[in-house]
Order: structure tokens, then sequence, then C-alpha cells
């Protein structure tokens, strides 16, 4: 369903995290990736 989304929205990018989680805590191992795809995002 993700991919779709971002299918069908100008200029997005799927981006899809190894992770059970919804929401990550900070101890998960994915959450230092989530932080750099926002910056990077924050700084388009």
């Amino acid at each position: 369903a993700g991919r779709e989304l971002a299918a069908g929205i100008q200029g997005a990018r799927f981006l899809q995290l190894e992770t059970r989680n919804h929401l990550l805590p900070e101890a998960d191992p994915e959450w230092p990736r989530l932080l750099d795809e926002i910056r990077a995002f924050l700084t388009e």
C-alpha cells in the first residue's frame, strides 16, 4: 500500500525500513536511518 501511495504523489519516494515497528523507538536499529532520511527531506 505504501509503494502505491508514493507512486501516486509527484516527487514522492517510498522508503522501506527493516523493522516490525510502525513507530520507531530510539532503540530500533533503523532509527538512525529514519533520522537521516527525515533530515535529508527537511533540507531539500
